[in-house]
């Protein structure tokens, strides 16, 4: 029961994490999210929704990945502006598609990578802080861009969808309740191990009664 227990607060600690992590952005969010171009999403002040759907951009040819077992588990994407001219530019403030937090095991982050790449517009959540972009990646990506700062750039989760008001707090409901139980067994074993230890100390301490036939 104590494993068992141990193991539900372990998967209520994370559903609360996740929860907590998903709360900021559904408290500076909405489920219709802001349809900006990309020079619009970079230029600053524009930006008043942490759901977001961009459009008029092309991918970069370079991007920061992150692999695991051979296989790209993450990758940063920078977005760029199509200029009158056909040439591309990053936007005044830098945008990143993050690929790799969905949870479909039926789709590869190179599967889905290869989709970003065809895309017109793309739609996501802001994600700065949550998933850094590793040091070696951030200076191959600096170097290329020559322009902004990427530890500025605002990051956009494709991977995640806004979450629902049900989703989010069924979870910060079961992550508690998973919780609880794991501290219900916690102080019920404390208090039975406590109350053994007085019985045993107080068995110990009383006198012995010593029978004899005269």
């Amino acid at each position: 029961m104590r494993i068992i227990s141990v193991i539900l607060g372990v998967i209520g600690f994370l559903l609360i994490t996740f929860a907590l992590s998903d709360l900021t952005i559904w408290l500076q969010g909405s489920s219709v999210p802001q349809v900006l171009t990309l020079r619009d999403a970079g230029t600053p002040g524009k930006i008043k929704n942490y759901h977001l759907t961009i459009t008029d951009f092309v991918c970069s040819e370079t991007i920061g990945v992150s692999k695991r077992f051979a296989s790209i588990e993450k990758a940063w994407v920078p977005l760029l502006v199509v200029n009158e001219d056909n040439t591309t530019t990053p936007p005044e403030r830098l945008v990143i598609a993050y690929v790799g937090s969905s949870l479909d095991i039926s789709e590869t982050t190179s599967e889905e990578l290869d989709k970003l790449f065809d895309k017109t517009e793309i739609t996501g959540v802001i994600a700065n802080g949550v998933d850094p972009i590793p040091s070696d990646q951030v200076e191959l990506l600096q170097d290329v861009l020559k322009r902004g700062d990427i530890d500025k750039a605002i990051i956009i989760d494709v991977s995640r969808q806004f979450p629902s008001t049900n989703y989010l707090f069924g979870r910060f409901a079961v992550g508690t309740a998973m919780l609880a139980v794991t501290l219900g067994v916690f102080f019920a074993t404390r208090k039975k191990v406590k109350n053994k230890a007085t019985n045993d100390a107080t068995n110990l301490s009383a006198p012995s009664t010593v029978v004899s036939d005269r």
